[in-house]
C-alpha cells in the first residue's frame, strides 16, 4: 500500500510526507536478507547500549567520526539538544593511501573532511555498505576538476582502495544503527580526520607534511569544537573550497 502511494506521488508530482519516506526506507531495506539478518542480531543490543546511556533508540541524533591513523570509527549519539555520548568504537580493518585528503580518482586516498551519509546499499558485494557524499563542495573545488573520485563507503570485508572496511560482521552492527537512525531523522553526519588532532601530535604532523598543513588547519577547529563541547559544529565551505567554522563560541 505504501509503495503504491509513493509511486502515485511520483507519477503525479506530489510530495510525499517525509515520515512516510523514512518508514518506507526502513521497511524496504528489511526486505533484504542481509539487512534482516543484521537487525535480528544487533537491533536489541543497540537498544540496550542506548538505554545504558539514557538515550532513546534510535538516538535523536547520531554522529560518526573517523580517525585514519588510529584506524577507528567512533559512533556518538545524543538526545535532542543534549551533549553527545560515545556509543561504540569500531576498528577499521584496512586503509589505503596516506594521511591527507582525497583529491582525484584512483589516488587510493580515504577522504578527509565533513560529509553526510547519502545511501544504504543492502546488496553490496562487500556484504553491506553505507555511502557518504564524497565529493562535497570542497572536494570538487580543490580536487581534480573532472575526476575527483566517487563511491566512498563504509563496507564489509577487509580490502580497500579508498573506502572504510569494517569486516562483514561489524558492518552488520554499524549498518543496523546507522539505518535505524537515518530512517528516523533523515540525516547522519560523518567527519573524517587524519588523526586525533590534539597538541603536539597535530603540530608535529603539520611540520612533517607541509603540503597538508593549510587543509588540516581548517578541519582542526572542527575536531576541537566537538572534543570540547560534545556538540556538532556548524560548518560552511567557502568559494575557495576552504572549511569555515561558523559557531566559534
Amino acid at each position: 500500500m505504501i509503495r503504491n502511494l509513493l509511486l502515485l506521488g511520483v507519477l503525479l508530482g506530489v510530495n510525499i510526507p517525509s515520515i512516510l519516506k523514512e518508514q518506507t526506507l526502513l521497511e524496504s531495506q528489511l526486505q533484504y536478507e542481509k539487512v534482516e539478518e543484521a537487525f535480528k542480531k544487533f537491533d536489541k543490543s543497540w537498544e540496550e547500549i542506548c538505554a545504558e546511556r539514557n538515550l532513546v533508540y534510535p538516538p535523536d541524533n547520531l554522529f560518526v567520526r573517523v580517525f585514519k591513523r588510529e584506524k577507528i570509527v567512533e559512533v556518538w549519539g545524543s538526545g535532542g539538544d543534549d551533549s553527545f555520548v560515545l556509543l561504540k568504537d569500531f576498528p577499521i580493518c584496512a586503509l589505503s593511501g596516506d594521511l591527507g585528503p582525497k583529491r582525484m580518482e584512483g589516488d587510493k586516498q580515504v577522504p578527509e573532511g565533513v560529509y553526510n551519509v547519502e545511501l544504504f546499499n543492502p546488496v553490496s558485494k562487500y556484504h553491506l555498505s553505507v555511502k557518504i557524499n564524497y565529493p562535497n563542495k570542497s572536494d570538487k573545488i580543490l580536487g581534480h576538476r573532472i575526476y575527483p573520485g566517487s563511491n566512498i563507503f563504509f563496507h564489509g570485508g577487509c580490502k580497500t582502495i579508498g573506502c572504510i572496511p569494517l569486516t562483514d560482521e561489524l558492518i552488520k552492527e554499524f549498518y543496523t544503527l546507522a539505518l535505524k537512525s537515518y530512517s528516523n531523522n533523515g540525516k547522519l553526519p560523518v567527519h573524517i580526520f587524519p588523526f586525533k588532532m590534539d597538541g603536539e601530535e597535530y603540530e608535529k604532523a603539520c611540520e612533517e607534511m607541509q603540503n597538508n598543513k593549510k587543509f588540516w588547519s581548517e578541519i582542526q577547529p572542527i575536531y576541537q569544537f566537538f572534543e570540547t563541547k560534545k556538540a556538532l559544529p556548524i560548518v560552511s565551505i567557502d568559494n575557495g573550497g576552504s572549511y569555515r567554522l561558523v559557531n566559534l563560541n
